[in-house]
């Protein structure tokens, strides 16, 4: 007997129900000795940065939500694609963290890959009252985009 199940349902679904525990624990602020790195990259892009972002004065525990709801907006509202070196300029302004060097104690965050992971619950990201900020849209429309407007594009340029 085959059982016929729509995985991406049934993804969206847990993610859903774990995407309020998820937002919670990044809404916490702790307080650490030394706070927290993390390197953005993007496996799309050729160079990658030697900044990283610090949690030393933001209330969110990891820049992993607010980057992908800055993703996510840039997409959806302005059809773009936002560099890291964008992305952490809008996470220092909008969301308190912290531009630091980068040194072997960041954790690096590969924002394609976490960008696909968090597709399903797109549309709850955008809803979070928390990541809404004024001037945030703006700030995306100033920015350049990624250097091509799709993956679809970019992908065809290279073949």
């Amino acid at each position: 007997m085959k059982l016929d199940v729509d995985l991406s349902a049934l993804h969206s679904a847990v993610a859903r129900m774990t995407l309020p525990q998820i937002t919670a624990s990044r809404t916490t602020t702790t307080s650490h000795p030394q706070a927290t790195r993390y390197h953005l990259v993007h496996i799309m892009e050729p160079e990658t940065s030697n900044i990283a972002v610090s949690t030393a004065s933001s209330r969110w525990s990891s820049p992993l939500i607010p980057a992908l709801y800055c993703v996510f907006l840039a997409e959806e509202s302005e059809r773009i694609h936002l560099s890291t070196q964008d992305i952490v300029a809008l996470l220092v302004r909008f969301y308190g963290f912290k531009r630091v060097p980068l040194d072997d104690t960041a954790i690096e965050i590969e924002l394609y890959t976490a960008r696909d992971e968090h597709c399903a619950v797109a549309a709850d990201i955008l809803q979070q009252p928390l990541l809404k900020k004024e001037g945030l849209l703006q700030a995306i429309r100033d920015c350049s985009p990624m250097g091509f407007t799709s993956f679809d594009a970019l992908m065809e340029s290279e073949q």
